[in-house]
């Protein structure tokens, strides 16, 4: 048996955005309360001040995990960990005025955080890895040779149509339509 078997508690369930961030992910959780939340308290700031600083610390760890693989920096990610701020205040503000049986801060986490946030993130990463230049400038924060596919629009009609080059010398650019996908997915790359 381990001892790390309990990753989450029903956090589907939390009323306050700060319910939900203690409740998902808790080995994480844990961590940042134990190596950032309770030094920058050593320090003499404040609860409020020692939140913020590991909400900080939070996005750019959540920007890393997702714009290294992508290789684009677009602070999407760190932008959307810095946003629960607010509402993290709102919804415990909410949660003092309005009755406890009320589930309006749930409601709050469901739209701004599953069915907006997350999506929307996904959907700017997406299109922000597909978009990368044929050669990667000197000012791109990842620029590296180790590119194993680089993608370069070629037209935006009805299809989407891109060349795919590979660092592979052998291999020759792929002209891949996702119009049909059947075909794409038959080909081997």
């Amino acid at each position: 048996r381990f001892g790390d078997r309990l990753f989450y508690r029903d956090w589907w369930n939390a009323n306050r955005l700060d319910e939900y961030w203690r409740l998902w992910n808790i080995p994480v959780h844990r961590w940042l309360v134990r190596h950032v939340y309770f030094v920058t308290l050593d320090f003499g700031l404040s609860k409020r001040i020692a939140m913020v600083i590991v909400f900080l610390v939070s996005a750019v760890l959540h920007e890393l995990l997702v714009s290294v693989p992508c290789h684009v920096l677009h602070l999407y990610a760190f932008g959307a960990m810095m946003s629960q701020i607010p509402l993290i205040f709102l919804t415990n503000i909410l949660y003092e005025y309005i009755p406890r049986h009320s589930r309006i801060g749930n409601w709050i986490f469901w739209i701004s955080f599953c069915i907006v946030g997350q999506p929307m993130c996904l959907m700017l990463y997406f299109r922000d890895s597909i978009t990368l230049p044929a050669e990667p400038t000197t000012s791109s924060i990842f620029n590296s040779s180790n590119y194993s596919a680089v993608y370069e629009p070629t037209s935006l009609n009805s299809t989407i149509t891109s060349n795919i080059l590979f660092d592979n010398p052998t291999s020759s650019p792929a002209e891949v339509s996702f119009k049909n996908t059947s075909t794409f997915l038959s080909d081997e790359f």
